[in-house]
């Protein structure tokens, strides 16, 4: 850095935290999230971290500076993850679907179980809307384990209660089989959690 004027110096040191969050973050698939739940939410901040060093990368190309290679070689390091978000239009290639499948996440509020809207036709109106898009894979939040006309639709299922004896939580209907399910319990005494499922498509795929 000695090289380097006052701006170009300040301009690496951000660069230098660009590439070193890009390179944390390829480990992030190798990192179960039920160990660390807060860490899986760095993942959104990936395409922001791709596209900040390929900035830095080309200002320094611009500038004829060595610390080109900074961003050079951690986006290298990480070409298969990067590919993952970048994806460059192959000519006179037509997509090709091997399977389609639709997905609906629909907060339910609880089917208005407690009686906050005074309306009274609200959970047929919710199992209604649902019946009409007939979503392959449904993900309820705030679920009432009393809503059985959308627990008739769908074969597969994971539920997940806030607690033993609660009668609300997160689910998941499929169409498809499930087959691994787990949750995502944040430290906390709050009612947020999350869900996820691995299912089964027409075409063996996850």
């Amino acid at each position: 850095m000695k090289n380097l004027n006052l701006f170009d110096k300040f301009v690496f040191i951000l660069n230098s935290l660009a590439a070193t969050a890009l390179l944390f973050s390829y480990l992030l698939p190798l990192i179960p999230p039920k160990s660390f739940p807060l860490l899986s939410v760095l993942s959104l901040g990936v395409p922001v971290l791709i596209i900040l060093n390929t900035l830095f990368l080309v200002y320094w190309i611009l500038r004829l500076k060595r610390q080109v290679l900074l961003s050079l070689i951690v986006l290298l390091l990480g070409y298969n993850y990067v590919a993952g978000f970048v994806k460059l239009p192959e000519a006179d290639a037509e997509e090709e679907r091997t399977s389609d499948f639709s997905l609906m996440s629909y907060n339910v509020r609880m089917f208005n179980a407690y009686k906050w809207s005074k309306r009274k036709d609200i959970p047929e109106k919710i199992t209604s809307f649902i019946n009409e898009k007939k979503p392959d894979i449904l993900c309820l939040q705030e679920h009432y384990i009393g809503a059985a006309g959308v627990t008739a639709l769908y074969p597969y299922k994971y539920v997940k209660l806030k607690a033993k004896s609660a009668e609300f939580g997160s689910a998941i209907f499929s169409k498809y089989p499930i087959i691994n399910q787990a949750s995502l319990d944040f430290p906390h005494h709050g009612n947020n959690n999350a869900i996820y499922a691995d299912i089964v498509l027409d075409t063996k795929d996850t």
